[in-house]
């Protein structure tokens, strides 16, 4: 997505929508008809990779914990949310955070969002679910947590003085197990 490759990399101050207009190869004013302002647009695109990025680490966990455990798929999605390939989520998030601080507009979508993803994970897995909505926001804050550490290039989770799996592909099964979801 342009819009979150430009605010990734500049900020969203810095970003331009001439700059995100070019860079998804359409004008300004085709942008501008469907996005009052850059905020919405931004909240949009954000909004968007969210549900995906949320789906697809889903169906990762649910691989994974069907062959190895919950706690173990828990384990190795936090892992690689500190890899160097997310560095710019990290950017995108931080850039959430900032918004949210500033525009109640940025923090309502925010909140908003999170409600939505958080009532299709309770739907598709009630029972992980059965708990209070307390256990969901804070796995929700450890996880941005982690994707705020610095950037792991180890790719393997050590575990009883041997290493499970490297996950250096992780990406491509997240995307793989998204796909079969």
């Amino acid at each position: 997505n342009a819009t979150l490759r430009e605010i990734g990399a500049r900020g969203f101050e810095g970003a331009s929508v001439d700059q995100i207009a070019r860079a998804s190869h359409h004008t300004k004013g085709l942008v501008f008809s469907r996005f009052p302002s850059k905020l919405e647009l931004f909240l949009e695109a954000t909004r968007r990779q969210q549900t995906a990025a949320f789906a697809a680490n889903d169906a990762f966990i649910q691989q994974v914990a069907a062959e190895r455990g919950r706690g173990i798929a828990e384990a190795v999605a936090i892992r690689e949310m500190q890899g160097a390939s997310i560095a710019n989520g990290r950017s995108i998030l931080m850039e959430q955070l900032r918004l949210s601080w500033h525009h109640r507009e940025a923090k309502a979508a925010q909140e908003a969002d999170l409600d939505a993803i958080v009532e299709t994970l309770a739907q598709s897995h009630p029972d992980h679910f059965a708990h209070e909505a307390t256990v969901m926001h804070v796995g929700y804050a450890v996880g941005l947590g982690v994707a705020m550490l610095p950037a792991k290039e180890q790719r393997a989770v050590p575990i009883g003085g041997a290493s499970l799996v490297s996950f250096k592909g992780i990406n491509d099964a997240q995307k793989k197990a998204a796909a079969a979801a």
